[in-house]
């Protein structure tokens, strides 16, 4: 997730690599709907979570006017803009699919397909409304995805793997889950295709699917159950974004992520709702270093019945930080110079003031004198370092890219 300020004129923020998939919230402000665009469909070609209109080329509002290989740019569009009103504050949710578009031909209708790092992206047309398969590009069967009409008003429907084959549950509605065959044909997907059916595809038209698998320390869906004390879910990795419903009750949709979420500050936007970013202590949610721990006992998020929850950790693209001094990582000692290339062509130093672990966090890959960290949301992976070293504060040298706090943006 990156975070920005409108400024009302073209606007190109920087990610540190080439999303696909772009998810937009105003957080302060009048309410504006959710965007989504993706590489698939293409620059401009819009769609809203927390409503079931069809595409809108160009949205009026503002809009994704291109993917480009380190971030993306914003057409401001008419007043107010939904993505880049001047001096409204916004966050952006980007995945990293792959670099190509092909066609697949696994299931009963062909469908276009972009997929890598455990996601992909499907459009196909069906022809009549029936039943269909389609093939997703996946490596095996997604864990969850959601799916939307793009040519006509529609539901977002959504399968999880815990639900099951016989159950889906609509994103842009608070509504739990509904139980019927008309979601997926009671088939569950396989490592070559998901099953729709005419309650997610009644008529004819052109669709469009985000599918996901779980991926080690990178991505995860499940369930919990709701206990009113603080509790910890353990994911194995540092979540940068977490997503939670209530499996059977009409609780909304809620997402917190680490651009957004400080020290004392754990606000939440709603995908199926306009309203701009809040902030209940009873729903708290802290992302930590190996999962996320509910503190609050609000039925949104912690009371005695079942949530589903769905995880990412932060970017696998990262920034690359080398010692002056050639030595073993565990020998790193305080005075100790690092370089640092922020992934924005910016070039700064750091010295470590107190070494104060070598336990690196499970977000950082190192080889040799080098360690590499995501760059996608910098301010908290420079808090997450510091538990490693602390101290380390990288010295700025003003060129760093839109959006990002120019005294942590090398990390």
């Amino acid at each position: 997730p990156v975070t920005y300020t409108g400024t009302g004129l073209t606007l190109s923020i920087k990610t540190g690599f080439a999303p696909d998939f772009v998810w937009i919230k105003q957080r302060t402000g009048s309410n504006t709907n959710f965007q989504l665009l993706d590489a698939v469909r293409g620059p401009g070609e819009t769609i809203f979570c927390s409503a079931t209109d069809a595409e809108q080329e160009n949205y009026q509002y503002g809009y994704v006017s291109s993917f480009n290989d380190d971030g993306f740019t914003l057409t401001t569009g008419n007043s107010p803009s939904a993505v880049n009103e001047s001096g409204e504050d916004y966050v952006a949710w980007c995945w990293k699919a792959g670099d190509t578009t092909v066609s697949n031909s696994e299931g009963s209708v062909n469908s276009t397909v972009r997929q890598g790092n455990g996601f992909s992206i499907v459009t196909w047309t069906n022809p009549d409304g029936g039943v269909q398969t389609v093939g997703h590009g996946l490596d095996k069967a997604p864990a969850w995805f959601f799916i939307k009409k793009l040519n006509g008003q529609s539901d977002w429907e959504l399968y999880q793997r815990e639900m099951g084959q016989f159950a889906g549950m609509a994103l842009n509605e608070a509504t739990g889950q509904q139980q019927s065959a008309g979601y997926w044909d009671n088939t569950p997907p396989t490592g070559k295709v998901f099953t729709v059916a005419s309650g997610v595809q009644s008529e004819a038209g052109q669709y469009v699917a985000y599918c996901f698998t779980d991926v080690g320390s990178q991505a995860q869906t499940g369930m919990y159950t709701g206990n009113e004390t603080v509790q910890t879910i353990e994911l194995g990795f540092a979540p940068a974004w977490v997503m939670i419903k209530a499996l059977n009750s009409s609780e909304q949709w809620y997402v917190w992520d680490i651009a957004r979420q400080t020290a004392t500050q754990y606000p939440y936007l709603r995908p199926n709702m306009p309203n701009p970013e809040q902030e209940i202590a009873s729903r708290n949610i802290i992302l930590g270093d190996t999962g996320f721990t509910i503190q609050g006992t609000d039925g949104a998020i912690n009371t005695a019945q079942t949530y589903l929850y769905f995880a990412f950790a932060g970017s696998t693209t990262g920034t690359e930080l080398t010692f002056a001094t050639s030595k073993d990582l565990a020998a790193f000692e305080n005075g100790d110079a690092v370089k640092q290339n922020d992934g924005f062509s910016n070039l700064v130093t750091s010295t470590i003031t107190d070494v104060d672990s070598v336990a690196l966090p499970s977000f950082v890959t190192s080889s040799g004198t080098s360690i590499t960290v995501p760059t996608n949301q910098v301010e908290t992976n420079l808090k997450q370092m510091k538990k490693v070293f602390r101290g380390l504060e990288p010295v700025d040298d003003g060129t760093n890219g839109t959006g990002l706090n120019p005294t942590i943006a090398s990390m």
